[in-house]
């Protein structure tokens, strides 16, 4: 199953102790929730060309039974998210040996000037992910770990980028958090970078 997504994200980076400080209080307002972990695989050629377009390319396997292929491409007014839902041995395949299976994505990779046969995987991040959904966007509060890095981040998904910002502000006041969103980099381009300084 295929499906895109227009959305907005909007993110800023936490320590450690403001991760546990919100992650206590909404495990204890909504005591059902679970943890989703999440698997990351970012894929990418040689010569970086969907960096160079903006855009990220990741394998996604969560909670070890689902697998998610996804390209996001960044947009002036927000992030567009090509999703192919994929079986276990799609995702075998690429992790294996790195070959694209048929769907959205593939079609979409093939508007770019690269053999689909030169993309690699270039790093992973293992990511600890609590969702709290509300009535118009959404707030998620993660863990990071790739390399022997460890770090924390809170997001705020909406369909609209006002509101977004306005909750991400919200959030950040009602735990007293410094916002740093203007200085956000991705979870892609930490996790490669990431690699690349180990």
């Amino acid at each position: 199953m295929s499906n895109e997504v227009k959305e907005f994200e909007v993110r800023t980076m936490i320590c450690e102790r403001d991760y546990h400080l919100i992650m206590d209080y909404y495990l204890k307002q909504n005591p059902n929730s679970k943890i989703i972990i999440n698997d990351n695989f970012y894929i990418d050629s040689p010569s970086n060309i969907l960096a160079s377009h903006r855009s990220t390319l990741r394998l996604r396997i969560i909670n070890a039974d689902k697998y998610e292929f996804t390209l996001k491409i960044k947009q002036a007014n927000g992030s567009l998210e090509i999703n192919d839902e994929l079986i276990e041995s799609d995702a075998k395949s690429i992790l294996d040996k790195c070959l694209i299976p048929n769907g959205k994505v593939k079609k979409c990779l093939f508007d770019l000037p690269e053999d689909i046969s030169n993309y690699r995987i270039l790093a992973s991040l293992h990511n600890e992910r609590l969702e709290i959904k509300e009535n118009d966007h959404e707030l998620v509060i993660d863990k990071n770990v790739y390399g022997n890095i460890i770090d924390y981040n809170l997001e705020v998904e909406s369909t609209d980028l006002i509101k977004a910002k306005f909750y991400l502000d919200f959030y950040c006041a009602k735990f007293n958090i410094k916002a740093s969103n203007d200085m956000y980099r991705g979870k892609a381009w930490r996790a490669i970078n990431g690699c690349k300084k180990s």
